[in-house]
């Protein structure tokens, strides 16, 4: 989603009204504008209230489940987090054995559970052993990540974690989900400008 950011800074600077309220307008202004529908006014709802805004929200939905070269055990827990079956999966955690694998499902779970931090440190410590060798398992966990960080206003490190998804994990996203995703990277691009100019003194 390609983006006129000098529109975005000229169309906020003229008025009082909150960073996010802003953002999300003109997001979603250039959204309309792009896939050619009538241009959508201006938008008082907070961002944080709808999917699109920074990603796929793992409280709503768990959204890609690629198994390319890993079929999904049946009743496995890659299929009790497919199902959303998660008082399962939790129960199966103390189970596992202490390692990546078991960082990864906990930081999921900690992630639909609103465990910022938390999520955030497992999936960290998941993601440089799941990256090779279960890329299925790492395109989820760097959603979950990004989600982590836009939640905790982090939003460059929420801008470089979609990079990193959409350069080396696109293919384990659907048509649906990759467009999703590339969308998501674009507001979290477009937050994170916004801040930056924000906390360096370029915008009142």
């Amino acid at each position: 989603m390609l983006l006129n950011i000098s529109a975005f800074i000229q169309c906020t600077g003229s008025r009082q009204r909150s960073v996010s309220q802003e953002l999300w307008a003109f997001t979603l202004r250039a959204q309309s504008e792009t896939k050619g529908r009538n241009r959508i006014d201006e938008i008082g709802c907070s961002p944080r209230q709808i999917r699109f805004s920074f990603g796929v929200s793992l409280h709503t939905a768990v959204p890609i489940w690629a198994q390319g070269e890993h079929p999904v055990t049946e009743n496995g827990p890659d299929q009790e987090l497919k199902e959303l079956r998660l008082d399962d999966l939790e129960a199966r955690l103390p189970t596992m054995e202490q390692g990546h694998e078991r960082d990864y499902f906990a930081g999921v779970l900690a992630n639909r559970a609103g465990h910022v931090q938390e999520s955030i440190e497992l999936l960290k410590s998941s993601l440089s052993s799941i990256r090779t060798s279960r890329p299925d398992r790492a395109a989820v966990a760097l959603q979950a990540l990004a989600d982590d960080y836009t939640k905790s206003f982090q939003y460059g490190d929420a801008a470089q974690v979609y990079e990193d998804l959409l350069t080396h994990f696109a293919t384990q996203l659907a048509p649906e989900e990759l467009k999703g995703t590339q969308d998501d990277a674009g507001v979290a691009q477009i937050y994170a400008m916004r801040r930056h100019r924000l906390l360096h003194g370029m915008e009142q």
